[in-house]
């Protein structure tokens, strides 16, 4: 995996990117790092008991990934590894994984992609819903 010593800094550019998506978008730093996301992530974090101070953001989501691969999420190994080479290699990744909520059954779909920022790799996460999809197979 690529290291950075260092998070970088978004402008407001990078802002009014992700902001103009309408799925959950986080970009994470070469490290794994949480270091944006959209107003979209804030609301689903808020509406799912997430981290409402935060939303996550100064989190790891690789570590957060580990973490749920423990739990025996078996998508969250996948999903890891994938976030993992396309830092590395600019490859693109798409999978998807179960994210269950209390009482309701969901799934996303998850498309990463490398961008640079300041010169350092960074990786832009797209999460959709597609339990209607899902359920319908």
């Amino acid at each position: 995996m690529l290291k950075s010593t260092q998070s970088v800094t978004l402008d407001a550019s990078h802002y009014e990117l992700i902001e103009a998506m309408t799925d959950e978008v986080v970009i994470l730093d070469a490290t794994g790092k949480i270091v944006a996301v959209n107003m979209a992530w804030k609301l689903f974090c808020e509406e799912n008991g997430g981290d409402a101070g935060t939303h996550y953001v100064g989190a790891n989501y690789f570590d957060i990934c580990e973490a749920a691969a423990m739990g025996a999420v078996v998508q969250a190994e996948t999903v890891l590894e994938g976030l993992r080479q396309a830092l590395k290699t600019g490859t693109s990744f798409e999978g998807e994984y179960p994210c269950d909520g209390p009482g309701v059954r969901r799934w996303f779909q998850l498309n990463a992609n490398r961008l640079t920022i300041q010169g350092a790799p960074c990786l832009l996460l797209q999460h959709r819903n597609v339990t209607t999809r899902r359920m319908a197979r």
